[in-house]
């Protein structure tokens, strides 16, 4: 039996010990970004004008949750994040996203989500976890492996018809093409929502609650804890 597992400059990749970092990670992350949420939001209600400062400042702690995590068990990895990066001197990069979904986040709508994710060099996803506090899902995945939702593995999912399908719209939709494409959609598919996470909208792909998602024009910090 031969063993494809990913490589780095130090031998094979452990992808499980990987995934139990960022399910570790992930979980830190939403633990204080659902802690902020309610005070974040009661604020934003009292003083609209500080949306900016206040998403800000929710993400910073939650950022700082994940990366304390990281740091205390692969400090020599990079990461690449919503709110900043920092080299590494390993063949692994986090791609970190504490809080995808902000404005939802602020009115306390249950469609944001903590993502995170390691690469290979080339951009190689290898492992993701995908939490979404508000509905108490935690989606992961490793590199050759399926899909777990809540510790329960996902079967394998059938194709469905363009015309019973559910499809997710990316977050951002106020481009110029975005009513041209909504127009395509919505007379040949079942139903279209716009979500607030596209890492969130992936995890329901993957795992069964919707069917496709149109999202155009990503940071990799949006989606890579989603992709895999």
């Amino acid at each position: 039996m031969t063993d494809t597992s990913p490589t780095s400059r130090h031998g094979a990749l452990d992808l499980d010990e990987l995934l139990n970092v960022a399910r570790t990670a992930a979980r830190a992350g939403g633990r204080t970004a659902a802690f902020w949420r309610h005070r974040a939001h009661r604020l934003f209600r009292e003083d609209d004008t500080a949306l900016h400062v206040l998403i800000d400042e929710a993400r910073h702690e939650a950022d700082r949750s994940i990366r304390a995590v990281l740091n205390r068990q692969r400090p020599n990895d990079g990461v690449l994040g919503r709110e900043g990066s920092t080299a590494g001197y390993t063949d692994v990069r986090w791609i970190v996203d504490p809080i995808g979904g902000g404005v939802d986040y602020l009115y306390e709508r249950p469609d944001w989500a903590v993502g995170v994710a390691a690469a290979a060099p080339g951009g190689t996803l290898l492992v993701g976890v995908v939490s979404e506090p508000a509905v108490g899902v935690l989606t992961e995945a490793r590199l050759g492996g399926g899909t777990v939702a809540n510790e329960d593995p996902v079967p394998l999912l059938g194709k469905r018809d363009l015309a019973r399908a559910l499809v997710e719209m990316a977050p951002d939709g106020r481009t110029a093409s975005a009513g041209r494409t909504v127009n395509a959609l919505v007379a040949r598919v079942g139903g279209l929502r716009r979500g607030g996470s596209t890492a969130a909208a992936l995890a329901r792909v993957a795992g069964g609650r919707s069917d496709a998602l149109w999202a155009p024009d990503l940071k990799p910090w949006d989606c890579a804890a989603g992709v895999l």
